[in-house]
Order: C-alpha cells, then structure tokens, then sequence
C-alpha cells in the first residue's frame, strides 16, 4: 500500500499529537544528519519514464508491471493518470471535481481505488482502467485516509472519521460498507496479510496506538504491540510472518519491524546497530512509506524531514557485511539511497518483480517520474544467489 506525501500531510492534523512529538524530536535532529556522509547508490540503471508541467505524486504499478498510475496536476487540479513503463503512452483516468491521490491497483488489475478531496471531507473512490464506472466506495459524511485491497477477494479496507472517531470498515463495490471496528476508539491504517483472511490496523483503545489483527472469519482480535509510544501504519509481510509499522516508542519515529506474534521487534533506524553499512540513518517522520519488497528481504522508505534530504532509500536487514580491519564477514545491514543520482525523490514504490523502484521528484531537471533499478551492492549478496 503507497501513501501519498499530499494527502498524508493533510491527514496529519487527525493525529495531531503524534505528529507534533515527531516533530519536535526531528528539529532537534536536523544539524548532525545534515553533515553525515551519503550512502552509496545500488542502482543497476535508471530511466526518466516522464515529466512535463506540474507535480507528481503517488506512483503505483500494476500488477503485470506495464503501467503506472499516479496522481498529477499537469493539467490543472490534481487527477489519476496513466503511464507505460516506456513513457510512450500517458491517459488521464479522471476528470472531476476534487483532488485525486493514492491510486492503488486491484489485485486483478482492473480497477483503481483512490482518494478525492472536496472541501471538508476525503472520500474513497474506484474506476475501471478504461475510465468507465467510477464509483464511490466511503459513505456520505465519513473522511476516509487509508485504504487497502483484499488481495484475495477484491474487498476494501479502509479507515474513516465521522462522529468524532476514526473507525475500520470493509466495503465490496456496489455494496454497503460493513464497520469492523467500534466507535469507543480510534482504530486507522488498516491493512492485511497475503491470503486476505486476517486485517492488521492501529488502535488506541488501551491509551497509546497499538497493533492489532483480526481474524475476518471469527472476528477473534489479538494485540501484537504493547509499548508506550504509537505504533501506526502496520503492513505484513510478503510470508504473512511478520509486520512493518512506524512507532516513536523510543522518543522519535523510526521503522520497526517484528514477528506477528509480538516477538523480535527490530528497530530498522537504530543508528547503534553493530555491523551497519552506512553506519547512520536519514531521520524519517510518520509518513515515511515504508514499504516491504516483493521477496520480503528488503524495505523501501522516503525521508522527507529533513532538509536536503528528502530521498528514497532501501534497507537490506540480513545482510553480510565486513565487521573488522581483516575483511571478516558477519550478518550485518545495509542502507542505500535509491536516489542517489537523481536530486531526490518524494514518494516511491517497488516495481511488482522488486528489480527495481518508482520515483516522484517535483523539482529541476530531475522533475517527473523515474524507474530506478536496484541491484544490491553488499560485499557478499543478501539473497544468497
């Protein structure tokens, strides 16, 4: 699931307080990263798929990885496109009133499910790939801010503010949505795991934002977090074994990751790691995107607070990297800045066979949209090929 630096902005002020904590924390971070030398680039090749006038935002590929949707203003206010990976072929898939953002492929690839945002409220749309039966999703009166399609079923998950909380529901197109989740608490971020059969999604019901999954069939709910800080965004892995989130648990916002069953929490950013190539990490806010590769073995993410270094880099967790003078090899990780030839990037994705990732720059002569290859440059290879 992608999320959009626009529209995640705006949603930021329904989680005010978590954000401001990120905030604060990142200021007092900016002088030491900025003079912290840059990782090393693993870019097998990069292509300039397209730019033009306006911003770009929002790149998600299609299941077969021929085409990318994304969101655009080029010809005025804020629509989902259509691009080829050759940049040859470019459709504008919407033509209406509101800010379009965050498409998101069907599982079939079909269909585009999307964010539009009238005045006061952000609703959940879908449409054909040819532009026909564009269809609300969200009810009437709800502001939605994160979505995510069932992979097995076609359903949607998504989150909703009405009434004075955020709530989950499932909808199916043309039906009515189903609330999973009830209003004694805030509940957002919802996502599930590779089969469909189990929801994943934050909620503050005990106080702080934890993680919780729930069996679809049963409605059984099992909490998987339980820290003093927010644990948000949470987004299993390709094996269904263990889960991505964002928490500030330490004070500042960081990616963790950990098994499904609540054990071995990883803190991706501990820039006191042993055996970490570069031995530093580029501070990130909540909506840093972290997103896992296809093959589960590497997570890509956005760094967007910092000044000057707004950039798309890659994690490799488990890879072997030297740990002395000698040349000895140890399991180790390795950070690598995506963009390292471009002036940076604002959001990203990986390509379906995870060779490599979509870039969006708004700016210079790098403006437009990128697919930048990933072959990873470790001492000994990661993958074990």
């Amino acid at each position: 699931m992608q999320l959009s630096r626009d529209r995640r902005k705006r949603a930021s002020a329904k989680v005010a307080l978590t954000c401001l904590i990120a905030v604060m924390i990142t200021v007092a971070a900016v002088t030491p990263i900025l003079f912290l030398p840059k990782p090393s680039s693993a870019s097998a090749y990069q292509s300039h798929v397209l730019s033009g006038k306006g911003n770009y935002l929002d790149p998600s590929v299609s299941p077969s990885g021929s085409l990318i949707a994304f969101a655009s203003n080029r010809t005025g206010s804020y629509q989902i496109w259509l691009v080829n990976t050759k940049g040859s072929t470019v459709t504008r898939l919407t033509d209406s009133d509101g800010a379009k953002s965050d498409p998101q492929w069907s599982p079939a690839g079909n269909m585009i499910a999307f964010l539009s945002a009238s005045s006061s409220l952000t609703s959940l749309w879908t449409i054909n790939t040819d532009g026909s039966e564009l269809a609300m999703v969200s009810l009437m009166g709800q502001s939605v801010q994160d979505f995510a399609w069932n992979p097995s079923t076609g359903m949607l998950a998504y989150d909703s503010y009405a009434n004075g909380k955020w709530t989950i529901s499932m909808a199916k197109i043309g039906l009515t949505p189903i609330q999973q989740t009830n209003d004694s608490s805030n509940s957002m971020y919802p996502s599930w795991n590779p089969n469909g059969k189990y929801l994943v999604y934050s909620s503050d019901r005990n106080g702080n934002f934890d993680i919780f999954v729930q069996n679809i069939a049963t409605g059984a709910e099992s909490m998987v977090t339980m820290s003093q800080g927010d644990n948000l965004a949470p987004r299993f892995s390709p094996n269904g074994e263990q889960l991505l989130f964002m928490s500030n648990r330490t004070g500042v916002w960081s990616i963790w990751t950990q098994d499904v069953n609540g054990s071995a929490p990883v803190n991706l950013l501990d820039q006191s790691q042993e055996f970490r190539l570069p031995p530093w990490s580029p501070v990130v806010d909540l909506f840093a995107n972290a997103q896992w590769s296809p093959n589960g073995l590497s997570v890509l993410f956005v760094s967007s607070v910092v000044s000057g270094i707004q950039d798309a880099f890659v994690i490799q967790p488990n890879a072997l990297v030297p740990v002395d003078e000698l040349g000895d090899i140890g399991l180790g990780l390795i950070q690598t800045r995506i963009s390292e030839n471009l002036t940076g990037a604002n959001s990203a994705c990986w390509l379906p066979n995870g060779q490599g990732v979509v870039l969006t720059w708004n700016q210079g002569s790098d403006q437009g949209i990128w697919i930048v290859g990933f072959s990873p440059v470790t001492y000994s290879n990661p993958y074990g090929k």
